[in-house]
């Protein structure tokens, strides 16, 4: 009997562990906040005086929108938003931030994301892949591959990579709106 009470509290104690494990490993993603390289990139790139605004921001279909993390499962880089969601709020906070944002009269510019990849092996990194393009839908394809620096060993290796999930974005995004053929398109 008192053999039996020992195997199941260790059961629980067990349990709980994993659960406590799990839940270390998932961190909720953090908030987009626009980059000062990107405000620089974007003010350098169009005529002064020009303002953008958001045109569509999609996802294509084939992106996996929670990327799967080594043997764990899918992680949810941006949290309870949607990708499209967290993909246009990022793209309109770098406009705001360079102070470029007019909802009224900008140059519309459309936002399609249209690969997403994470390694967390032996080469840890993201990889995003942007398409930008105008009302015309004239356009360029932008890839951005960010190694990352953080450790991904033991049970934090899949928190932390969705936590530089925006790091990794931001990094798409500065090489999307300083891309020269951005500004041939918005005059």
């Amino acid at each position: 009997m008192m053999a039996s009470n020992h195997k199941r509290l260790r059961l629980i104690i067990g349990g709980m562990v994993s659960a406590l494990i799990l839940a270390a490993c998932v961190s909720p993603p953090e908030p987009y906040e626009a980059s000062a390289l990107t405000t620089k990139a974007l003010l350098e790139n169009i005529p002064a005086g020009m303002t953008l605004q958001l045109g569509e921001v999609e996802v294509s279909g084939a992106v996996e929108q929670n990327p799967r993390c080594r043997g764990v499962g899918p992680i949810k880089p941006t949290g309870e938003l949607s990708m499209q969601d967290y993909l246009a709020n990022a793209l309109k906070a770098e406009l705001e931030a360079a102070d470029v944002y007019d909802l009224a009269d900008g140059k519309r510019i459309n936002l399609l994301l249209t690969d997403i990849q994470l390694n967390t092996f032996s080469d840890p990194s993201w990889m995003i892949v942007l398409q930008v393009s105008d009302e015309a839908k004239d356009g360029y394809v932008v890839l951005y591959k960010m190694p990352m620096t953080v450790p991904l060993d033991g049970w934090q290796a899949c928190g932390r990579a969705e936590g530089s999930f925006r790091q990794a974005l931001s990094g798409a995004i500065r090489v999307a709106l300083s891309e020269p053929r951005l500004s041939e398109f918005v005059y």
